[in-house]
């Protein structure tokens, strides 16, 4: 009986994997004029792959936030992850979005990096070229905006990305008030 114990806290402890990543550092620059864009909102976003009899399925597990400082500069602190059964789940991620009213989002818009590579903020970071978004009309931005509002958080906890979110409601209030003049 001990020996059946011993061995499923064996086969229990194996299973459990936990593993450390990060920190991610970025600079976020206007593609115009190659200055910092301070107060963007940076989101990094892991989601949890779930592989059953039906296929993978994709749901949200965590997020973080921050924004740029006034060199455009962003720091997200390393994650400790723990996957319990590492066999069944995966931990996908970080994916990253990094927006600011008037600009388009990372990673749609950006003018560079071309090809956005999975580790680019790992290590020293990576530098991030945003153009300005010029909508011309209402329907440009209700097409724009219900994009970049499915890219965080499908699923997730909202108050993990409460910056986000601000801005988010600054940019809608804003495009409200040129309907009404």
């Amino acid at each position: 009986m001990v020996l059946v114990a011993w061995a499923a806290c064996s086969v229990f402890l194996l299973a459990i994997t936990a593993y450390h990543k990060g920190p991610w550092r970025g600079k976020v620059i206007d593609a115009k004029t190659k200055q910092p864009i301070e107060g963007a909102a940076v989101v990094a976003e892991w989601v949890k792959d779930f592989t059953g009899p039906a296929g993978v399925a994709t749901d949200f597990f965590d997020a973080a936030e921050t924004r740029t400082d006034k060199n455009g500069e962003f720091r997200i602190s390393s994650k400790w992850f723990i996957n319990i059964i590492p066999f069944i789940t995966g931990i996908g991620g970080p994916y990253f979005t990094i927006y600011k009213p008037g600009y388009g989002y990372f990673p749609r818009y950006q003018v560079s990096p071309q090809n956005i590579s999975p580790d680019l903020f790992e290590g020293k970071g990576g530098v991030v070229e945003l153009s300005e978004l010029k909508l011309k009309t209402r329907e440009e931005y209700l097409k724009y905006f219900p994009e970049l509002q499915y890219v965080v958080m499908r699923d997730g906890d909202q108050n993990k990305i409460k910056y986000f979110i601000k801005l988010q409601n600054e940019e809608i209030k804003f495009e409200n008030s040129k309907d009404t003049k």
